[in-house]
């Protein structure tokens, strides 16, 4: 058997420009198999006594990071998510225009920890910090121009690493730019 949940709130405060976050996510994974990434090769890891795989795995569209779900391992398999945040709008409009920054700390760990490459469950700790900007240009509310700057970093903790090696894992980062017309 396998099984995944996903769970996002929102919270709105003072005229809907103050917002609180709170999205988690599970799916299940597989003691008996090594490797959570989609790359793995389940089936030449099975013997005779288990022939079954119960590693879930999110569709790779269902992001929840910038770095390690969604670049390293390309989908969330095998692990559990919290992702709080929050975020602030300096400027709110009624005709769309649209101005603020966001904040999110995702902490991940694996379902099943000997499915990890250093057999401990904490994969690690990524910050997510954007600044947004939406004009009010078009007939509808979200037409317009969109720009988004976002940069998120990555501290990889044990599960990431390999047992038998006592390297030290180095932080990644990531800087993007978003650019959008909505007409």
């Amino acid at each position: 058997m396998q099984f995944g949940a996903a769970f996002e709130s929102e919270l709105r405060l003072l005229d809907d420009k103050l917002a609180i976050y709170l999205y988690s996510g599970l799916a299940t994974g597989d003691s008996d198999v090594e490797g959570l990434s989609e790359l793995t090769d389940y089936v030449t890891q099975l013997d005779h006594n288990n022939d079954t795989v119960t590693t879930f795995r999110f569709n790779p569209s269902y992001r929840v990071d910038q770095i390690l779900w969604r670049t390293i391992m390309r989908q969330v398999s095998g692990a559990y998510y919290f992702r709080p945040g929050i975020s602030y709008d300096f400027v709110k409009d009624d005709f769309g225009q649209l101005f603020g920054a966001r904040l999110d700390v995702i902490w991940s760990r694996a379902s099943a920890f000997l499915q990890t490459p250093g057999n401990d469950p904490n994969l690690g700790i990524e910050l997510n910090a954007q600044i947004y900007w939406r004009s009010d240009d078009g007939p509808d509310k979200d037409d317009g121009y969109h720009a988004a700057l976002q940069y998120s970093v990555l501290f990889p903790m044990k599960g990431l690493g390999y047992y038998y090696r006592s390297t030290d894992l180095d932080t990644a980062q990531s800087l993007r730019l978003v650019l959008g017309v909505v007409y």
